[in-house]
Parts: structure tokens; C-alpha cells; sequence
């Protein structure tokens, strides 16, 4: 089940999110680490707020840490709700993402591959998009097996399986700056991030 719940963030978590994406711009500090060329310089993991090393670590870091922290632990008993688990549920992933015009995603699974080949994450059994602006153009999130298009509203967290048979991808952005916060959930404690939750 495709899981879309409008209003999931208040109008002031939102503007606070997006206003702190774009000072993460101004002071050069997405993450350049990640060897993959379409994900260099497009993410922050929430644990690197906490780091000075990581060039954050200031007052205002711990504070949007925080609040992502808050916000997972709500996506968290959502997802806990709906799926009716009786297991714990952990998450090994929670950052803010930003997506400039010519980024896109072709439609994947973020546990299986639909060959039946060994995936790089498959104890990724559940993710959440967390939309926190409307200021761009595409960047559309898509289900081509559900005949399925979205471009929610800021404040929209949107959570689904990981299973091939939810099928997902981005369309091209052509304009503007997409932001939003990622995260990841496993059933397997192994894999948590040992962030809070």
C-alpha cells in the first residue's frame, strides 16, 4: 500500500526544513562523499548535524536535529500503525535531500531488483518521502505498476514497501529545487542507524 498523508508536517516545520536545506547550500555542506556520481552533493545525513567536523555541530544544527528526530519518530508510528507490525521497526537512514534541475531516478525498488539479483539494501523494507517544497518544476514521484503520479504538497510524507512491486522513480526536474527527508525503515536491528527513535 502506497501510503500519502497530506499535512503530516505543520506549515512551520516545513518552512523551518526548507529555509535550513537552503543555508546547507550557502555554507557548502551537502555531502560530497558519496562515490556515486547522481547522489555527490545531494544529501545531508541527520547524524552529520551533530559533527563540527562536518562543519555543523552549531546551535541551530542541534536544533533541526532534533526536530528530524521528531518528525522520524512520527513517520515511525505511522508506519508501526498501518502495517499493523508487531515487531520493532528501525530506521538505517533519515537526511534531507535536494534535487536541482536535471536530477531524476528511474523506477527502482529499494530492496529488490526485479532480475531476482542480491540488491544492495534489502533490508530496506519500507521508505518515507517527507515533501517539504512546491518551488520547482517535475521531480515527480511515480508508480508505473499503479498507474500512479504525485507531486504532494509541502508538508506530504508519502511511505511505501520496498518490494518490486512498488516500483518508484523521479521525474527529470527542470527548474527549481526539490527538497525533501528520506528515510529508510528495516526490520532488522542489525541495520539501524542508532540515531534516536
Amino acid at each position: 500500500m502506497i501510503s500519502q498523508n497530506p499535512n503530516f508536517l505543520t506549515d512551520t516545520e516545513v518552512s523551518t526544513l526548507v529555509s535550513y536545506a537552503e543555508t546547507i547550500t550557502e555554507r557548502n555542506l551537502w555531502d560530497k562523499s558519496d562515490p556515486h556520481p547522481s547522489w555527490h552533493d545531494r544529501y545531508v545525513h541527520a547524524g552529520f548535524l551533530r559533527r563540527k567536523e562536518s562543519g555543523f555541530g552549531e546551535a541551530k544544527d542541534l536544533e533541526i536535529f532534533d526536530l528530524m528526530i521528531d518528525i522520524r519518530k512520527r513517520i515511525k508510528n505511522h508506519i508501526v500503525d498501518i502495517r499493523k507490525l508487531e515487531v520493532p521497526l528501525f530506521s538505517d537512514t533519515l537526511q534531507l535531500v535536494r534535487w536541482v534541475p536535471g536530477n531524476e531516478q528511474l523506477p527502482h525498488a529499494d530492496s529488490q531488483n526485479p532480475d531476482g539479483s542480491p540488491h544492495p539494501y534489502a533490508w530496506r523494507d519500507y521508505a518515507s518521502v517527507t515533501y517539504l517544497n512546491d518551488q520547482y518544476e517535475g521531480g515527480l514521484i511515480y508508480f508505473p505498476d499503479h498507474n500512479i503520479e504525485l507531486k504532494p504538497v509541502p508538508g506530504t510524507m508519502v511511505t511505501f514497501p520496498g518490494t518490486t512491486e512498488y516500483m518508484h522513480g523521479v521525474s527529470k526536474v527542470t527548474s527549481g529545487i526539490r527538497y525533501t527527508m528520506a528515510s529508510f525503515w528495516t526490520l532488522d536491528p542489525k541495520k539501524a542507524d542508532g540515531l534516536p527513535i
